[in-house]
């Protein structure tokens, strides 16, 4: 890793698209992880070639690149607890197989999978079928020059135990504030245990004290600060992406979501390209 850089999420802005590209941008950031536009229900409208065309033109145009692409739809469907040679299975199959073609058409390197949702892991059955799953998607993603990246709110043993299983092609999206939404674990301690060099980028947000919705960086019961201190001593560099929701409620009521966005963003330069050393 060189440098920080500073993404957005596509399901943070009000609007989802190559539009969202220009908004990134106009907003500040550096890169902006995609969503998969209703995936398999709507026939995989990124596997489409002029939707292809219509983000790579937006992002030469605006300078914002396409970080990676998040498989949102899979994680609903939780087909990915099931065996693949299951129906449900090879459902998810496909699913990712479209995926790693849309990062392969759209020159991006990262998938992203998760274990949220329908798709959260709950037993042995469940986190052995995730875990073949990881298997088969790192391979076709190697075949293809595309990087799997993995997000759950496992507890730290259990996701260490499946990173441990799937090996080191397997990397961590790590989720600074799901550990306290969750109650899986303390996020000092789960960053310490899984180290830097397997983290391929971060997610920050913060929530209010309910734990309902989002709130500005360093403002609710994330320990933004903390977390971020720890990072900055360790010594990471590289993508930190926002999945704060700035048009929904309550940060969103009565605010414009793109000054919420530029606030955050420049919390995240302050804190991470001032900080290291702090």
């Amino acid at each position: 890793m060189t440098g920080n850089k500073y993404g957005i999420c596509e399901w943070s802005l009000p609007a989802a698209g190559p539009f969202a590209l220009r908004l990134a941008a106009e907003t500040g950031f550096d890169g902006i992880q995609l969503g998969d536009l209703g995936g398999g229900p709507l026939n995989f409208p990124l596997n489409h070639p002029r939707m292809q065309q219509g983000y790579l033109e937006e992002a030469e145009k605006s300078g914002v690149r396409l970080h990676s692409l998040h498989l949102h739809t899979l994680v609903r469907e939780g087909t990915m607890r099931y065996p693949l040679a299951s129906p449900e299975g090879e459902r998810a199959a496909r699913s990712i197989q479209k995926g790693i073609e849309a990062c392969k058409a759209m020159r991006i390197d990262r998938l992203m999978l998760s274990s949220f949702f329908a798709s959260e892991i709950r037993h042995a059955y469940d986190f052995n079928n995730f875990a073949d799953m990881l298997s088969y998607a790192c391979d076709l993603g190697a075949e293809n020059g595309v990087r799997i990246v993995y997000e759950g709110i496992l507890p730290i043993e259990r996701l260490l135990r499946l990173l441990d299983i799937v090996g080191d092609r397997l990397t961590v999206l790590y989720d600074t504030l799901n550990p306290i939404r969750f109650g899986s674990g303390d996020p000092q301690e789960e960053i310490r245990r899984i180290g830097v060099d397997r983290i391929d980028h971060i997610h920050v947000k913060d929530a209010p004290h309910e734990m309902v919705g989002c709130c500005l960086l360093g403002t609710g019961e994330g320990r933004f600060a903390q977390t971020a201190k720890l990072l900055n001593d360790l010594g990471y560099a590289g993508w930190y992406i926002t999945e704060n929701y700035y048009a929904q409620p309550p940060m969103g009521e009565n605010a414009d979501p793109y000054e919420l966005a530029r606030m955050d963003l420049q919390t995240m330069r302050a804190t991470f390209d001032r900080g290291k050393g702090d």
